[in-house]
């Protein structure tokens, strides 16, 4: 083999080399890339949740202050019909009851809201935490890539 030739094939050799290396590296730049997309969109998804949360938390506490509300009302309601009943005055006392059974109507209406609230909260937190333990396994995972690169490269 001549030494032209030999040089010529250690050229190529050289250059498929340096190829190889480019390719590897414009790959780990675009896996890195696609970890960094994916954990910013992890982020996003946790503001979000926490935010919804957070609304959701709200609107729980109003249905809860709403039903101590109108348990508060029935239990005045009670106390005035057992005034009337004790004062002799059934009229009153029917006309107190009649409240009260509008209100234990509206008691349970609230007390189903207030559940339904509970648990939109509860599946809200669960949504958060599992975000949040999605966002830590990609940046573990990112973090092991990073680590296998600079292994591999020394």
């Amino acid at each position: 083999m001549s030494i032209l030739n030999k040089l010529m094939l250690a050229i190529r050799g050289n250059t498929a080399v340096s190829c190889e290396d480019h390719v590897e590296v414009v790959v780990d730049n675009q896996v890195l890339q696609d970890f960094e997309q994916a954990i910013a969109a992890a982020h996003v998804i946790i503001k979000d949740s926490k935010i919804a949360l957070e609304s959701q938390l709200k609107k729980q506490q109003l249905c809860i202050t709403r039903y101590e509300q109108i348990k508060a009302k029935i239990n005045g309601m009670v106390q005035d019909a057992t005034d009337a009943l004790g004062k002799g005055n059934e009229a009153l006392a029917v006309n107190a009851t009649k409240v009260i059974a509008d209100y234990e109507i509206q008691l349970e209406l609230a007390e189903k809201q207030k559940d339904e609230m509970a648990l939109k909260a509860k599946s809200l937190r669960q949504a958060t935490i599992a975000a949040e333990i999605n966002l830590k396994r990609l940046q573990q995972q990112r973090e092991v890539y990073q680590t296998t690169g600079v292994v591999q490269e020394g």
